[in-house]
């Protein structure tokens, strides 16, 4: 059976689905009398099922990012904890990843594996946090068995923190839309910590939670029925998951604090902030040039760019500036029209509820108005600087959470004949498995940097050790290698350096070995020996202690 075949049949059984809308409506009908942990149980059943079968296409996927994190991860198993700790770098991802690497897997499979459990996690969590909102249990179990192929699709995706923040918040939905969020201690606090977690997943969480779990309950404070009593409960619920909060993030904030020695709560931000400037050029390690890793443990200088001289600038300086951050909210608007299209809706649904709520009781679309106001506060950040989807990833899972919410309402009123109900279900599941159909189809997702993982079985002959730098328009690829061979990567010439200046700078830090692309030509190496010569790559390496 060829490797192929796994994709051709998940298409065309996914595709022949619209050819049959009856027998979906039939099957669901027929899952919709499982008791809601089964359809738990059948969605991660799924899930473990179809990464089983993709997981050979993407086990050697792996980004700048990804070797960043298992460098981390490594450092702390060396117990180089002075090392491992980083404001860049949140510190989740690779703590995870050293259970796997303390059973002796492979570096790039243990983050794979970690991530992939992370997904079963998370799959598991769409389903508790479905159950505890207003949506129909026929809608609910579409919700929880699609999300199965959506999340892995971001598991599989690439090494890197994202789909741990999609997973963590949706374990920390789930607590502040639990019924007895007021009234169990135990709820409150485990909000917290699951706000925390968050953080220390990636840095922006901070922001979002501080700004999302206060805004959540001040909207059950000014309820118009809330009781006296029932305030005083909200207070105790929300100072309990603030103090819980702050208790757990500010361990490593204190860490990362001493280690720059300045107060901070991570790095990333201002860098990523100043990368989009009007005047910057890029990334730092793009122009300029060699750049010393952090310590004789760490692979580049990307393994800590807390580091990189940065140039600061405000969007309130001058006018300049101002249009300028207009145009990058802009071309996010543009980049992701979707988002904030129903970023917008979500805000005016918000508004909504909150001039409409008029019944006693603890009224369920409040549940569903926590979940809407997660969606432009979320957004809301990220607008200000350039977005990439996988930052967002949470917000396609708060999507068909809203639409699920939405539809449940529109079925509960009768708005739609029956028939037409089963047409909209079939079409909704058909909706959210569409994305992660694009992503399993696509050949160009497949056995990506797989190469380069086979190159560097093929280096290793040549017992490259020491310190590797590369020439121009060869970072992403050489850092690779250089992860893989286990070296260190000083990264490229500054971007207006000649040759007399290049051979220079790598004979000023004493760099042992030299990549180049095979049509690239520098007149100075003519000295050195060329390691690669019998070998039929698209690039060279030059030994320039010989």
């Amino acid at each position: 059976m060829s490797e192929s075949f796994d994709y051709i049949q998940l298409s065309s059984l996914l595709s022949s689905s619209k050819k049959k809308r009856d027998s979906v409506g039939t099957f669901l009908i027929r899952m919709k009398s499982l008791k809601p942990k089964w359809s738990f149980i059948a969605a991660v059943c799924l899930y473990i099922l179809l990464a089983a079968v993709f997981f050979r296409f993407h086990r050697y996927q792996i980004s700048p990012d990804g070797v960043s994190y298992i460098s981390i991860a490594q450092k702390y198993l060396q117990g180089d904890f002075s090392s491992a700790i980083n404001g860049y770098w949140n510190p989740l991802f690779s703590w995870l990843m050293i259970p796997f690497l303390l059973l002796g897997i492979e570096p790039i499979i243990a983050a794979r594996l970690s991530i992939l459990t992370v997904g079963a996690l998370a799959v598991w969590g769409v389903g508790i946090l479905s159950s505890k909102l207003p949506i129909d249990r026929e809608l609910r179990l579409v919700i929880t068995i699609t999300s199965a192929p959506l999340i892995l699709s971001y598991a599989i995706f690439l090494v890197g923190p994202d789909a741990l923040t999609v997973c963590i918040l949706i374990y920390y939905l789930a607590f502040v839309v639990h019924k007895d969020y007021t009234k169990r201690k135990r709820i409150a606090i485990l909000a917290g910590a699951f706000g925390a977690m968050a953080y220390l997943a990636k840095t922006y969480n901070f922001p979002f939670f501080l700004a999302h779990f206060t805004l959540l309950n001040i909207i059950l404070y000014f309820q118009k029925w809330t009781t006296p009593y029932r305030r005083k409960k909200i207070i105790n619920s929300f100072l309990l998951g603030i103090l819980t909060f702050f208790l757990i993030s500010g361990i490593w904030i204190f860490l990362i604090s001493q280690k720059y020695e300045k107060f901070t709560i991570g790095t990333s931000g201002k860098l990523n902030f100043s990368v989009y400037g009007p005047r910057s050029k890029g990334h730092l390690h793009h122009y300029k040039g060699f750049m010393p890793p952090p310590d004789e443990k760490a692979v580049s200088a990307w393994d800590d760019p807390s580091y990189f001289s940065i140039e600061k600038w405000s969007p309130f300086s001058s006018r300049e500036n101002f249009n300028h951050q207009i145009g990058i909210i802009k071309n996010n608007l543009n980049a992701f029209p979707v988002f904030y299209s129903i970023g917008a809706l979500s805000f005016l649904f918000f508004l909504f509820f909150i001039f409409n709520s008029s019944k006693k009781g603890f009224h369920k679309d409040v549940k569903g108005l926590f979940i809407i106001s997660a969606i432009p506060i979320y957004l809301a950040g990220y607008s200000l600087v350039i977005v990439v989807q996988r930052y967002i990833w949470i917000l396609s899972i708060l999507i068909v959470l809203v639409g699920g919410f939405i539809l449940s309402h529109l079925f509960k009123i009768k708005f739609y004949a029956k028939p037409i109900q089963r047409a909209i279900l079939v079409a909704f599941t058909l909706s959210v498995l569409y994305s992660p159909m694009r992503f399993f189809q696509n050949p160009g997702n497949r056995y990506r940097e797989r190469n380069i993982y086979n190159v560097s079985n093929v280096l290793k002959k040549y017992n490259i050790k020491g310190k590797v730098a590369s020439s121009k328009e060869s970072w992403p690829f050489s850092l690779y290698l250089a992860f893989y061979l286990k070296v260190q990567y000083y990264g490229e010439p500054r971007a207006e350096a000649n040759e007399d200046e290049i051979k220079k700078d790598l004979e000023k830090l004493s760099i042992d070995y030299f990549i180049v692309l095979q049509e690239e030509h520098f007149e100075f190496l003519k000295d050195y020996e060329e390691l690669t010569k019998k070998d039929k790559f698209v690039f060279k390496i030059y030994d320039l202690k010989k």
